[in-house]
């Protein structure tokens, strides 16, 4: 069997089934590799010899995977070529579901169908409808459910016969037709090149086999030619012919139509086109797999998953409760003994306060002694002055007034006119008043008076210089 690219679910692990009319028959992928084939030795046509055949199809091939995928054809199911004049998307579905349930009989109950589009020509849209009973599709479901097998898809023949067309390697803008048999019937599908369908027709083939299918094909061949050319405006150029049809070879078909009938390149095996729906997406809208039944195990997962975490959490939450009691039970205790340690240091703390404030009270005595017993320093100075005052100096004015820290002095007098003499005085009442026994520290001193006097003019003074002398004794 000749595979063509790998794609879709061809690299994965998955059990191909095929159904065509009662014919069953499986392909086991496992990652991407043919792992075992298996044909039902009988016709399957209802639910449980689908769900038995199913089994055995997984113990036959040794299939380990999940997933399974179908392609089925079979006589209860329509499938239809309509022209439909333009309209909005909304009107176009109210119309195709009156056209599907008009395709099947009234007594199948509810159905299900799926359209592919085509082109458009003379102002009408081709559209292929499949219409299927929804018992036949309960019918793969159950069946999958039976044996833990979760559906990925579920095509019509038609959808993936029309995907094999791209395989012939036709220019995308050619029109060609693809016959192929498909057990009791023939299909003709005219394509473009690049796999957009056109229409498909199933024929019956003859119970006679030779020269009446020969006809038959030849005669219906010629109608969907003249159809395409008429109808759509598509020339077709090509015809290919796959698989074999008893009595009937390509060449043969020449007679009947004006275009080359030539052999497909491809010669398939009875799984080849299980294979190639395994190219197709799930998304494909042949798809009779609805998303919420492709998504079920994906939600079942979730489920476990959530259920398990579930667990977990509440495990989690009863330890944790656990260990927040234990805290809890801890804080307390801590909390009582940070409230008697509390106890103990708000009782030391008074002690304390009470202390200081016994120690402030006896500060504030001794320094009260301490005042009362001061020596006296001012009469003291006043009597150091008499002896250290030079002659040239003449004290008006001596202030000394106690502090905290001491005793400030001010000291008032004249000096000379003479501004030498004056100075030599002056520096030499200064030094002995900071070298002398009392080490007064000055303050402020003489020259920036007399520098004042300078700028001012005041020069000549005829009772002399006044001076300032300030200072601290400690």
């Amino acid at each position: 069997m000749k595979m063509r690219g790998h794609q879709s679910f061809q690299k994965q692990t998955i059990l191909g089934v095929s159904l065509i009319h009662g014919q069953f028959r499986a392909l086991a992928v496992i990652r991407g590799e043919i792992a075992g084939t298996w044909e039902c030795p009988q016709k399957v046509t209802t639910g449980s010899e689908l769900r038995w055949a199913l089994q055995e199809a997984v113990r036959a091939t040794g299939f380990s995977g999940h997933r399974v995928g179908f392609v089925v054809e079979d006589a209860r199911l329509a499938h239809q070529y309509h022209l439909v004049p333009p309209m909005k998307d909304k009107d176009l579905r109210l119309y195709l579901e009156r056209v599907a349930r008009q395709e099947l009989p009234p007594d199948v109950g509810d159905i299900v169908w799926r359209y592919r589009k085509t082109l458009a020509t003379k102002g009408r849209t081709g559209f292929l409808l499949d219409t299927w009973p929804q018992a036949y599709v309960d019918d793969f479901l159950q069946a999958c459910e039976a044996v833990d097998l979760h559906p990925a898809f579920l095509f019509p023949l038609s959808a993936v016969f029309v995907d094999q067309v791209r395989s012939l390697g036709a220019e995308p803008q050619e029109t060609l037709i693809l016959i192929t048999p498909a057990v009791e019937k023939f299909v003709l599908i005219a394509a473009t090149g690049e796999g957009v369908p056109l229409f498909d027709r199933f024929l019956r083939v003859a119970d006679e086999s030779g020269p009446q299918n020969l006809e038959r094909i030849g005669r219906e061949l010629a109608r969907s030619i003249l159809f395409a050319n008429q109808q759509l405006g598509k020339r077709v150029s090509h015809v290919w012919m796959m698989g074999t049809i008893e009595g009937v070879l390509p060449e043969e078909l020449r007679a009947y139509v004006d275009v080359p009938v030539l052999p497909s390149p491809i010669v398939p095996d009875p799984s080849y086109w299980i294979w190639v729906s395994l190219s197709l997406p799930v998304t494909h809208s042949c798809n009779f797999i609805s998303p919420e039944v492709r998504q079920a195990p994906f939600r079942k997962m979730m489920a476990k998953v959530m259920v398990a975490m579930l667990a977990g959490f509440i495990c989690t939450s009863v330890t944790v409760s656990g260990l927040i009691e234990g805290l809890a039970d801890r804080k307390q205790a801590i909390e009582t003994a940070v409230a008697a340690s509390f106890q103990v240091l708000a009782q030391k703390k008074h002690d304390w306060l009470v202390r200081h404030q016994q120690l402030a009270e006896m500060r504030a005595w001794v320094q009260a002694v301490e005042t009362r017993q001061r020596p006296p320093v001012a009469g003291w100075f006043m009597g150091y002055l008499a002896e250290s005052l030079p002659q040239d100096l003449v004290l008006q004015k001596v202030m000394v007034t106690q502090t905290t820290d001491g005793w400030t002095i001010e000291l008032t007098g004249l000096a000379p006119d003479d501004l030498q003499r004056s100075a030599r005085a002056l520096m030499e009442f200064e030094r002995r008043l900071r070298e002398g026994p009392y080490h007064v520290e000055m303050t402020n001193g003489w020259r920036q008076a007399w520098l004042e006097q300078l700028r001012h003019g005041k020069t000549d003074e005829q009772d002399g210089r006044h001076f300032v002398l300030r200072g601290f004794i400690r």
